[in-house]
């Protein structure tokens, strides 16, 4: 027998923010899926891998190569709402630099877990 999970977020977000923004979005009528479908599609695209290693404790290379191939999808999409002017060279200006976790920060550790580095 299949296992149940429900899981309800509320959120309050600031006058103004882009959490506002992105809020209004998903309860408009004017997205292209239902706002609970956008909102898991994202949240598989991004967080499936992790999930998979923190169940299972080895990462799931087919699920990884998956969510790339769909996040890649949705970065040719975001170009193309910039028009015809950006060049995905242009794009890797602002790619993301691998960064030291300080040591107040939360981080990621091989399970997959969230631990603060303090301990």
């Amino acid at each position: 027998m299949a296992e149940d999970c429900e899981i309800r977020v509320r959120l309050r977000v600031d006058q103004g923010s882009p959490e506002l923004a992105l809020a209004k979005y998903l309860s408009s009528k004017d997205t292209l899926y239902p706002p609970k479908d956008m909102v898991m599609i994202a949240l598989m695209a991004y967080w499936l891998p992790l999930a998979h290693k923190y169940k299972t404790g080895i990462a799931d290379e087919e699920c990884i190569r998956s969510c790339i191939y769909r996040l890649k999808l949705h970065q040719q999409y975001l170009e193309g709402m910039l028009g015809s002017e950006v060049v995905s060279e242009d794009l890797n200006e602002s790619e993301p630099k691998k960064v030291e976790t300080q040591d107040n920060c939360n981080s990621l550790d091989d399970s997959g877990k969230w631990e603060n580095a303090l301990g």
